[in-house]
C-alpha cells in the first residue's frame, strides 16, 4: 500500500491541483456574472439619477417617490436580475435584485447630497453585496441610520 501510494503520489497531487483550479475559476465566473448583473442595474439607474437632480433643481429638495418625478412605479423596472427601482424620501434610489445577482432581495442604495459648492454628489451603500467597486458594504443599517 506504502508504495503504491508513492508511485501515484504525483498523480494524486494533479489532480487535486486541477480540482482546486477548476473550482477557483468557477468561483471567480460567478464573481463576475454577479458584478455585470449588479452594473446593468446601475446602468438602468443612471437616467433615474439626473430625474433626481432635475427635481431636485427645479424644487430645492429632493423627492421622495418616483411619481414625484413622473417615472413609473418601482415594481416596473426590469433587467435580467434587477427587479426593482424605487425612489424614496431624500431622493434614496433603492435598487433591488434577484437571486442571479447573488443575493435574492439583494439592496444596493444610491444617495444624494449637497456639497459646499451646491453641487448633487450620490454615494453608493449595499447591506447585501461585499465586493462592488466603489460601494461600501454596511451590514445593519443604512448610512442614514434606517435598518435595511
Amino acid at each position: 500500500m506504502k508504495m503504491l501510494l508513492k508511485k501515484y503520489a504525483p498523480l494524486l497531487m494533479l489532480v487535486l491541483v486541477i480540482i482546486g483550479f477548476q473550482w477557483y475559476s468557477n468561483a471567480r465566473t460567478a464573481r463576475y456574472e454577479a458584478l455585470a448583473y449588479l452594473s446593468e442595474g446601475l446602468v438602468i439607474g443612471a437616467p433615474v439619477k439626473m430625474q433626481v437632480a432635475m427635481y431636485y433643481q427645479m424644487h430645492g429638495e429632493f423627492p421622495s417617490s418616483n411619481q414625484a418625478v413622473a417615472l413609473p412605479p418601482p415594481s416596473s423596472y426590469k433587467g435580467q436580475s434587477l427587479t426593482r427601482l424605487a425612489i424614496s424620501t431624500g431622493g434614496i434610489i433603492t435598487l433591488t435584485y434577484d437571486k442571479k445577482s447573488g443575493v435574492h432581495n439583494g439592496i444596493i442604495e444610491l444617495i444624494p447630497s449637497i456639497d459646499a459648492r451646491q453641487s448633487i454628489r450620490w454615494e453608493c451603500f449595499t447591506p447585501s453585496y461585499r465586493a462592488v467597486p466603489n460601494c461600501p458594504y454596511i451590514s445593519v443599517k443604512g448610512p442614514r441610520g434606517t435598518a435595511w
